[in-house]
């Protein structure tokens, strides 16, 4: 790419010195209208007036469409784009400056498709605009284009690709020596990506790093980052500061001379779900009356989804749940395909089902939520991949450049033999370190790879299928108290996907609530118990998530359930010097014996992998056995051992 448009220097160079006044004049004008200038209007018509040929005065048309669409006139950017598209189907001369031209209006196309959340139309002409742009002078403006790009694609719910084209802004802003001021946007959608990904950390970050320079920021570019920094907080629950972040966007889309109506209206639709969560129900009602009737008007039905929602939450509030049966059965159009909107409706559908004791209705909203975190988890280890790769070729360029460098002074310098065995010695160390390098990171990629694999096979064997149906077909006087305890053991399940690691204390606690809902399945005679330190003194203990949990679902399941008499399964946990041993024992059928059964063993192959991938960065190694209990020459239970050095460096971070 940096090769290319070195190139295009090479070729446009005469006619570029040609424009320059002419597209210093527009940056000018443009500069004029992006910050909402009482000029702006004035100076478009004076040079439109004073252009002195077709190109310059369809590039003035072209920023005049900029200033209607500003400013919210639908019918004058129709108009005007028609006039652009009409006249450069006609225009038959080679002048690079018509490619900006087509460019720049299919950008404001794109753009009015992307404010009518009309994903898949914004990236046709996203893609279309950012083709032109590149062939012509202003190729610098492509870093924008990939950055338009990136936001319609995160609109499309599509976050591999937005965070592709985002990645791509950097790289060209990087090629063609930008300012840095120029990358605020595109550390802006970077926020938003990872926080689309839960990672808020990182997230956070970014939106620290731009509001340390909120003044610098176009009106436009102010306006985005209100709005993404106050859904942040939102989706982290920082409800106080969220609703600090909206009142500033509030205040200054109300100072403009004319306010922006559709970010208005989503600003107040926003104040409207944080001022329910913070439980002020008239507020709330204020502003979801002050902006539902443009949404209805508009037809957005992204904008009316997510008023209803908040409507179900308010009547939720009040226990009028005939209303949020009619609020449901009156809606005629489907749910969105942004996730964001559909995680916040599923949050208060919860709260209904279980008002109306619609338990199974509850358990389906929470497996499809797992599904959301499941896709989530997905598409951020395809990020990851995305990153090492953008990575590796920046590595590829910069080396092909040092030995462009090389050999050029290999030339100069041919004459002398020693520094060319020299310079020839160095390439090839450079080479082989450059390889090593490049064999290293993917044999580290194939191991996150397999740990992602790893995790996402522990959360979809976190509750076993086959005890959820045992709970749900089981009904009696207890149903509603264990589906209670059922819908909060899932809720905990999927707080607990997210932990890369987990105290031996918190694995108990977790283990005992399982045990509590698989008791009226093994009945009376069933003895579980847990022989132990003091919680405190397992906290500190780290361990991977799952370890002790699969070992009890697997006694519970293989070995004691159906088994007649008496039943025993027993958890011992002892402190040592060196480490912790841990002893799951139940006196059921055996080890082998399970395995006899076609079982595929998917749980004992979650705890070796993750144990041989640990015991790779530990010189202390884990252990774990599984044997039979034997007295005389029959078997009766099995112990499953496993034990835990200390200070042991899990393997908890994606990147290390």
């Amino acid at each position: 790419m940096f090769i290319f448009i070195l190139g295009l220097l090479a070729c446009c160079n005469n006619k570029t010195q040609n424009t320059q006044g002419e597209y210093k004049q527009l940056h000018a004008v443009g500069d004029s209208i992006k910050n909402n200038s009482p000029h702006a209007r004035y100076l478009v018509a004076l040079g439109m007036k004073q252009a002195k040929d077709s190109l310059e005065y369809y590039s003035y048309l072209v920023q005049l469409t900029k200033f209607y669409y500003l400013n919210s006139k639908p019918d004058s950017i129709r108009l005007c784009l028609k006039r652009i598209f009409e006249y450069t189907k006609t225009y038959k001369e080679k002048d690079p400056r018509i490619y900006d031209i087509i460019g720049q209006a299919y950008e404001i196309k794109a753009d009015t498709f992307f404010m009518t959340i009309k994903s898949d139309s914004a990236i046709k002409y996203h893609t279309l605009a950012y083709g032109f742009i590149m062939k012509s002078p202003n190729f610098k403006e492509a870093p924008n284009l990939c950055a338009n790009l990136a936001d319609a694609y995160s609109q499309k719910n599509e976050i591999p690709k937005a965070a592709h084209w985002y990645r791509r802004a950097l790289f060209l802003s990087d090629s063609l020596n930008l300012q840095r001021s120029s990358y605020v946007s595109l550390y802006m959608g970077l926020a938003q990506i990872y926080m689309v990904l839960h990672d808020y950390k990182t997230a956070e970050y970014y939106y620290k790093s731009t509001d340390k320079v909120y003044e610098q920021l176009t009106p436009n570019l102010k306006d985005y980052f209100l709005n993404n920094y106050g859904n942040f907080l939102y989706y982290k629950k920082d409800y106080l500061n969220s609703l600090r972040i909206f009142r500033r966007l509030r205040l200054m889309l109300e100072n403009y001379s004319k306010p922006l109506e559709g970010d208005i209206n989503i600003c107040r639709l926003n104040l409207a779900d944080v001022f329910l969560n913070l439980g002020q129900i008239d507020s709330a009602g204020y502003y979801l009356k002050l902006s539902e009737p443009y949404f209805k008007k508009a037809k957005i039905a992204d904008g009316e989804y997510y008023a209803n929602t908040i409507k179900i939450g308010l009547a939720l509030k009040t226990n009028n749940i005939r209303l949020v049966r009619s609020i449901l059965k009156s809606e005629t159009f489907a749910p969105p395909a942004r996730s964001n909107l559909a995680q916040i409706r599923d949050s208060y559908l919860r709260n209904y089902y279980l008002k109306t004791g619609n338990y199974k209705r509850a358990y389906n909203n929470l497996l499809s939520v797992m599904h959301i975190n499941d896709s989530v988890e997905n598409s951020r280890q395809h990020m990851k991949a995305g990153e090492i790769m953008m990575r590796y070729q920046q590595d590829t360029l910069d080396l092909h450049h040092k030995l462009a460098i090389a050999k050029k002074d290999s030339e100069v310098k041919k004459a002398n033999l020693f520094v060319m065995i020299a310079l020839t010695i160095s390439l090839l160390l450079a080479l082989g370190i450059y390889i090593y390098i490049a064999y290293s990171r993917k044999i580290k990629l194939q191991t996150q790879m397999k740990m992602l694999e790893l995790r996402l096979t522990s959360i979809r064997n976190r509750i076993s299928p086959h005890f959820i149906f045992n709970v749900l077909n089981h009904e009696d006087e207890n149903n509603h108290l264990e589906m209670h305890q059922l819908t909060q053991l899932l809720r905990e399940s999927i707080d607990l996907s997210h932990l890369k690691t987990i105290s031996l204390a918190t694995e108990l606690n977790f283990v005992s609530k399982y045990i509590e809902l698989e008791k009226h399945v093994m009945g009376n005679d069933f003895e579980f118990k847990i022989i132990a330190p003091t919680h405190a003194a397992m906290e500190p203990i780290i361990i991977p998530p799952m370890l002790i949990q699969i070992l009890v679902e697997n006694a519970i399941k293989h070995g004691l359930k159906g088994l007649e008499g008496h039943k025993e399964l027993t958890i011992e946990i002892q402190r040592l010097k060196n480490g912790t041993n841990i002893y799951v024992r139940d006196n059921g059928r055996g080890f082998y014996t399970q395995a006899e059964n076609g079982r595929t063993k998917t749980g004992l192959n979650i705890i070796r992998q993750s144990i041989l991938i640990n015991n790779r960065r530990n010189k202390q190694k884990m252990e774990f056995k599984i044997h039979n209990i034997v007295e005389n020459n029959k078997i009766i239970g099995c112990e499953a051992f496993m034990h835990i050095p200390n200070n042991l460096k899990l393997a908890d971070n994606m990147s290390d």
